[in-house]
């Protein structure tokens, strides 16, 4: 923005497609090639060994590339060969033969595993195609047509071959990748940190509101959700929605909607606060409505629905949703935060 401040102008989104995938694709191989027994035991007994194994993979995974030699070579330790024997009655050159990997994995001297590029490049662009794919689509609409940069960030940003591979499939888009790019998410965090307002605005990702009860309506409300309450029909379990999917929200904007209390006499008021991922919930027990969090509402000075009405006020723009009821007749308010990083 003109103002040096961000704007989103897309909601966050996306699915598992980063280095853990890489990282669980290795260890599922060590797991087929040693046997689970072996890697617990080598996990339980020799954690350092283990370590190091998995930092060996971490720096080959960084340095791979499109361009790779043909086979690459990985650090095993002894004390994992020697679980393997101790749990096995073939030798690790038998068990390697055994499996799927034919010539794609070989063993070399007694510490050291070759695996084919080919093999490699599998476990990346599993992830990789999804990522892409998704990236692709977002692009497509209305509101994006104007992105020509994209930045990567975060640890799998730092591997050659995902820089390549999305260099590759987004060849009229300006990819960046900034040094240390696994850091920066990092300062990033500690930036918005002492400076919350450096984010100006952002796209909810979910819809967010309470469960509580609503008039109902034969079009689009089922009659076993009906209730009467004082003689008028209402729906239970409604979810009210404060904020919708795909609004943009600007920090620290507040959203307000008056309520009563749920009977005459009653003395405190219940908010279950809700969110999904869908733009115009009707019931809060749908699926994919979750709760979120819960408020509680004291209220003994009114004695009737109408001495107690309420403002429910949703607070967005951080990390953070901060829910707010104050009640109308005393002035009197109640607060719940809830982590949105969770």
């Amino acid at each position: 923005m003109p103002n040096g401040k961000l704007k989103a102008i897309h909601k966050a989104s996306g699915g598992p497609w980063g280095g853990i995938y890489v990282d669980q694709a290795y260890q599922a191989m060590l797991n087929a090639v040693f046997g689970e027994k072996a890697v617990n035991e080598l996990k339980n007994t020799e954690m350092g060994d283990y370590i190091d194994i998995l930092r060996d993979f971490e720096t080959k995974k960084r340095e791979f590339s499109l361009n790779a030699e043909d086979k690459v070579t990985f650090r095993i330790s002894a004390a994992l060969r020697e679980a393997f024997e101790k749990h096995e009655k073939r030798t690790l050159k038998e068990k390697i033969e055994s499996l799927s990997y034919g010539s794609a994995l070989e063993l070399r001297g007694s510490e050291k595993l070759r695996l084919e590029n080919q093999l490699i490049k599998s476990w990346f662009d599993v992830p990789l195609d999804q990522m892409t794919q998704h990236v692709k689509d977002i692009l497509k609409e209305p509101n994006m047509e104007n992105v020509a940069n994209i930045l990567l960030v975060g640890g799998f940003g730092e591997s050659s071959y995902v820089q390549e591979k999305l260099a590759s499939e987004l060849m009229n888009k300006r990819l960046i990748v900034p040094k240390e790019a696994g850091l920066v998410v990092l300062k990033g965090a500690v930036r918005f940190g002492h400076n919350p307002g450096l984010v100006s605005s952002r796209i909810l990702q979910y819809t967010y509101g309470f469960k509580g009860r609503v008039r109902y309506d034969s079009k689009q409300h089922s009659e076993s959700d009906l209730v009467i309450v004082h003689g008028e029909k209402r729906v239970r379990n409604a979810f009210i929605v404060l904020a919708r999917a795909g609004d943009e929200v600007y920090f620290g904007d507040e959203k307000t909607v008056g309520r009563k209390a749920g009977s005459d006499g009653q003395e405190y008021t219940d908010y279950t606060i809700m969110r999904t991922m869908k733009q115009h919930p009707v019931l809060a027990t749908e699926p994919g409505c979750c709760k979120i969090g819960r408020l509680r509402v004291h209220h003994p000075e009114g004695k009737t629905q109408n001495d107690n009405g309420m403002d429910v006020t949703f607070m967005f723009g951080d990390t953070e949703l901060k829910v707010k009821v104050t009640v109308d007749k005393t002035g009197a308010t109640f607060n719940q935060t809830i982590d949105c990083l969770q």
